[in-house]
This record gives structure tokens, sequence and C-alpha cells, in this order.
């Protein structure tokens, strides 16, 4: 059986400025994806409020937002580039062995008591 990859980038404007996001395959390792999204420029979110940790071992990474402790023990990532956020979100009960779970593109993100972490 062939297995094709398809490669795709979302891309924002900020500001009038073309802002790509890469996308990743299901399940990539977290740290392959936190070390792509720095060489392409992201960083982590600033000025956003940090959650709590529900694991035993709260990922050491300052864009971390959130994570479950609980089921699949989902972690909620937050990045910023010109503007534009990432909400990144990972799955594993331990940090070092996270996977990629899914990617949003954002103006804006925010905390709501009843609905966790937005994308706007």
């Amino acid at each position: 059986m062939r297995t094709t990859t398809i490669v795709a980038a979302i891309v924002l404007l900020a500001g009038g400025v073309a802002v790509a996001a890469p996308t990743f395959a299901p399940d990539s390792p977290y740290k392959q994806v936190r070390e792509r999204l720095m060489e392409s420029g992201w960083h982590p979110a600033s000025g956003l409020r940090r959650g709590g940790c529900g694991t035993d071992e709260c990922p050491p990474y300052p864009e971390v937002l959130f994570c479950s402790g609980v089921g699949r023990s989902v972690c909620i990532y937050g990045w910023e580039k010109r503007g534009r956020y990432l909400k990144v979100s990972a799955w594993g009960e331990n940090y070092r062995n996270q996977k990629f779970d899914a990617l949003q593109v954002c103006r804006s993100l925010m905390f709501d008591r009843n609905f966790g972490w937005r994308c706007r």
C-alpha cells in the first residue's frame, strides 16, 4: 500500500502580513510540534491566564495553558505570532510523550469558566 503525505499551511492575515501556521500529522510528538512552531517564528503566548494542571507532572513549557489530568490527559498550549494565536491540544499521561491532537488558528484566545480556552 502506498502512503501519500499532504503538506499544507494555514495562512492568516495579521496587519496585512500573511502569517503561516504549519500543519502536523495526528499523533506527532508534541516536542517536535513545539520545535517546528519555534523554528517558524511562533512563541509562547504572553499575557494569558494560565490554568491548573491536573497531572502529576505539569509540562515545564511556558506555553501550557491547561492540562486535564483525567481521561486522555489533554493539555492546551497557546502560541503567538504577529498578533495571531494558535490553540494547540496534545494528549498523553506524561508530557514527555504527549501527542499532537489539534491546532486552531485564532485572532484571540480567551478563558471561559464554562467552556475552557476559546479561540476567536
